[in-house]
Order: structure tokens, then sequence, then C-alpha cells
């Protein structure tokens, strides 16, 4: 007969199987095993813990399934740590980074920091970094960051952020919540992690009203090294600062990334799909993750990216096999894997997709029976469905495609607009320059990158025109993509090319080996958090 113990916590008694708990927990196992009184008492006093959480707990060594909601993650994510039910920990623990959103990502963090669970503080910082915007909006979460959170994030040169002026200001208000909590060394790190060349002069006098004296004789230094430089740097303190001003503006955190098809001992129909994004200040292309696909040969897939999250979709393995990829897999920066979210509701390959707001769009591409598709598919990413938009003006499979803030626009002989409000297209140009191109949002026009020598192409969206944009030697441009005022155009064996549209031009290799080529290009989120993004050679 299976020996019970009961547990006394807060006046209740819960019983439980001594059996079931030494299983389930390193903590009742010492306990059992350790030839206290404990080891051999019917009845145990059990201090700090819910009898809620702790009947979850027992329920759970039990080998019931429990229910891990809103209100008892946090509680039994702490319980679990405490008494080492290493199996809920891991289950809160998912839960947690599953359903994190920018409200939870500081309670989040301090719950990894406390319990050392490296997973939710990365997933935690990774969300911050992305939605600085609502972390600067929200006084709650600015006034609950610890100093250890703020400065993992205000130290880094990619956060998705307007301005420096904003990083200015959620300084100010977390030291009118916080600098009594901290010693002046460490107010000092909060202050240096502001970037003051880049910031306001109005903006850097308003920390002064942080009622400190400390720090307003902090501001008299910023502004008096801004205006005389390395002369008015006559010690230390006075260096410290003039280092913080030499800091460059912050570069964001979308980058180029590349699909590399891996073909094994000379089989083209065994193959694998590595994803590199490009580190900019290394110059270098870093191994990111390796898609969900099977270990053959697939066609026409597509990866794009809506949000913080990327989504890979669509392609045939083998051309005319009628095997296809119906999966949709997405990475989750938080999770650092792909996950299956879904099924495309119609086989294609070679399509093209466009990206506006939070919806995916399928165009053309080929079929079953490899015909020539005219109809869009459409997902939503802040729904995971989908629907059918209106079928393209011909069908396609080698146009130039680009969304831009509301529309979408295909370039093939003549140049269509899709009007994504009231799901209609239309032609708005009759000719279009001739030639293979790549197309790519800037600054709400399309700039159309040849695939061969020639210059870019800029077409303005508000009056429909073309024009030139002078680029030279940049490398041929298979596949292209843009992130802010940069575009990264790149070859079939990786020879690349980083435009900045106005004079800037840096030329970067992704060193393919034998049996490489580049498939894809897209712009990816940049996380470099603890260390997940190495080089190849590692």
């Amino acid at each position: 007969m299976e020996k019970e113990i009961t547990l006394q916590v807060d006046g209740k008694k819960l019983l439980a199987s001594r059996h079931a708990l030494q299983a389930a927990s390193a903590y009742f196992n010492a306990m059992f095993t350790s030839g206290m009184k404990e080891s051999v008492a019917d009845e145990i006093k059990i201090r700090d813990v819910d009898p809620q959480i702790l009947q979850l707990l027992i329920d759970s060594a039990h080998g019931q399934k429990i229910a891990i909601t809103e209100e008892n993650a946090h509680s039994l994510l702490r319980s679990g740590s405490m008494f080492q039910f290493h199996d809920v920990v891991k289950r809160c623990a998912d839960y947690l980074m599953k359903s994190l959103t920018i409200q939870s990502a500081v309670d989040v963090w301090v719950a990894g920091d406390t319990f050392a669970i490296k997973q939710l503080c990365r997933a935690s910082v990774s969300v911050l970094l992305w939605d600085f915007d609502g972390f600067s909006k929200s006084e709650r979460l600015i006034a609950a960051c610890p100093i250890t959170l703020l400065l993992t994030l205000l130290e880094r040169d990619g956060v998705n952020v307007a301005s420096e002026n904003a990083i200015c200001d959620v300084v100010i208000r977390w030291l009118k919540h916080n600098s009594k909590e901290y010693s002046e060394k460490e107010i000092v790190k909060v202050l240096l992690s502001v970037r003051y060349s880049h910031v306001d002069v109005e903006v850097v006098k308003e920390l002064t009203k942080c009622a400190s004296e400390f720090v307003s004789h902090f501001v008299r230094r910023v502004l008096d090294l801004r205006h005389d430089g390395e002369k008015s740097a006559d010690n230390k303190f006075s260096k410290q600062i003039l280092r913080c001003l030499e800091l460059p503006r912050r570069t964001g955190l979308a980058t180029a990334a590349i699909v590399i098809a891996r073909t094994a001992s000379g089989d083209s129909s065994d193959s694998s799909l590595d994803i590199l994004t490009y580190n900019k200040g290394e110059n270098a292309f870093l191994h990111h993750s390796v898609l969900p696909a099977l270990p053959k040969a697939l066609h026409g897939y597509t990866v794009c990216t809506v949000g913080r999250n990327s989504y890979f979709l669509c392609g045939e393995y083998g051309i005319g096999s009628g095997r296809w990829n119906r999966e949709v897999y997405k990475w989750d920066p938080c999770l650092h894997s792909w996950d299956k979210v879904g099924t495309i509701p119609n086989l294609r390959r070679h399509c093209k997709c466009a990206v506006v707001g939070t919806c995916l769009y399928l165009i053309g591409g080929f079929g079953r029976f490899r015909v020539v598709l005219e109809s869009m598919d459409i997902f939503d990413s802040s729904t995971g469905q989908w629907r059918t938009g209106a079928n393209i003006p011909c069908p396609v499979f080698s146009a130039a495609v680009c969304g831009t803030s509301d529309s979408i626009y295909l370039f093939s002989g003549s140049v269509h607009r899709y009007d994504v409000s009231n799901d209609t297209w239309c032609q708005v140009m009759k000719s279009f320059p001739p030639g293979p191109h790549s197309a790519v949002e800037r600054n709400g026009n399309v700039v159309l990158v040849p695939e061969n020598e020639g210059p870019c192409i800029e077409f303005d969206t508000a009056d429909m025109s073309f024009h030139d944009l002078s680029v030279v030697d940049r490398t041929t441009a298979t596949y292209a993509c843009s992130f802010g005022d940069e575009i990264f155009c790149v070859d079939g064996e990786g020879r690349g090319t980083l435009l900045l549209l106005g004079g800037e031009l840096t030329k970067v290799s992704a060193e393919l080996r034998e049996g490489e080529k580049v498939e894809c290009c897209f712009v990816m989120p940049f996380f470099k958090v603890d260390g997940i993004n190495v080089t190849r050679s590692e």
C-alpha cells in the first residue's frame, strides 16, 4: 500500500503520495531521504506557499494535468522553483514565453532573473527591444523596471526607437521613480546609457527636473562638453561623458537575412536550408537557424517577415513531383524556434510575397500541374486567419512585387497597384522598364534593383513616375531587401552589397562553401541576446 503524507499549510491539510512527491520534486526527495524527522513524519508543515498552488503541485506529482493560467503562472513558477518541481517550472516558463506581451515583459524578466531562467530573460528583452515604444508609453513598466534590465536595453545599439529623444525621456521618468533606490555610481551608468549627441538640447535639460543636484551637475557637464568638446574633458568623469557623446546613432533591429541551400555529397535531392543574418558591425553573416524543411531539395518557397516574426511557407519538393510544402512555420525570437502555425489554403511555388501592415500576401506563382496562378491568398498574422484577395490582373511568377504602407505594386510589362483597403487592382502605368528586377520599399516609394548592371530605379508612388538612383560598383542583384535607408542586394554566389542610398556602399561576402548557394533574401529583426547568434565557424 502506497504511503501517504499530510502537508499542512495555512491551517489546511493536503494529502499526497510520498513516492509521487519524491519522484516529481528534488526538494521532497531530499527531505524524505535525509534521515531527519521529516523523512518519517506522517505530517509536515509547509511555509511560504499558497494552499491552492501547493495542491496544484501535488496534482502534478500525481500525474494529473494542471491548468497554467495568467492568474497562477507566476505563483506556480515561484513555488515550483522553491520546491524544485522542474517539470512544472518548465511548463510555467513555456506558458509565460508564449503569452509574452509588452505589458508582461518586465514582470517576466524579473521572474527569469529571480529563478535563473535565461530563456525568460532573453524573451523579455527581445519583446522590449522590439516594442520599445510601448514600453516608453507605460509609466507602470518604467517605474517597475529594475536597473539591470534598463541597462540591458539602453546599452544596446539595436533598439526599435524613432529617436534618441525617446531614450532620454525614458531615463528621465525612470529616475523620477527610482533615483532614491540606487547609488550615485549606479545612476551614472544609467545616465551614460543615453547618446546625448543625438538628443535635442531641450530634452537633455529636462533631466534637471529629476530634483537631484548630482543629476543637474551631470547635465551641465554634458552640455559643456557638447559645446566645447575634448578641451573641457578635464577629469575622469568628464572623459566618461565625452566617450558617451562620441557614440553613433543606434542601428535599429532590422537587418538583411539570406537563405543558403546546402547540398550534401553532391546529391541535389538531399538539401538543407540555413538562414544567415548580416551583422553590420562585423560586416559578416552570422548563422541564425535551420529552416524546418524536409531533407530534400525544396523549390519555390517563401520566407518573409511580418513585425518581429518571420514566416516560412510554400514550395514543392522537386518540380512536378506533387510533393508540396503545405505547412506554415513562424520564427518567434522569444522562443528562438520555428513552430508550425497552420497550413496554406492553396498549394503554390515561386509566388511573389508582399507585406502590408500585419498581413502577408501570396501572389501568383505556380500551382498544381505547373499552372501559372492569378490568385492571391492573404494571411493576417494578428489573427492567424487566411482569406482570398482579388485576382491579379494576369497570371505571373516573375514580376517584381512590393508592399508599402497601404498598397502593393506589381511591375510586369506595366505597373498595377493593389489597394488593400478595398481589395482592388488597377493599372497605374502602361509601360515599365524591361529586364528582371527586385522591388523593395523605401520611404513609401518602391526601389527597383536590376538583376544585372545598371542603375537602381525609384518609383514615386505619389506621382507615379520613375527616376534613376545612381549607385556605382554594386554586385548583381539576384535578390534584394531594404531596411531604413539601406538596401541589401546579393547574388546566388553570396556576393552582396549594402547600399546606403546617398553615397555609402559596403561590400560583403557570405563566404559560401562547396555545395552552397543563396536562394532567398529578406529583412529580419536581429536580436543578439546572450550570444544567440554565432559566426558560421562556430
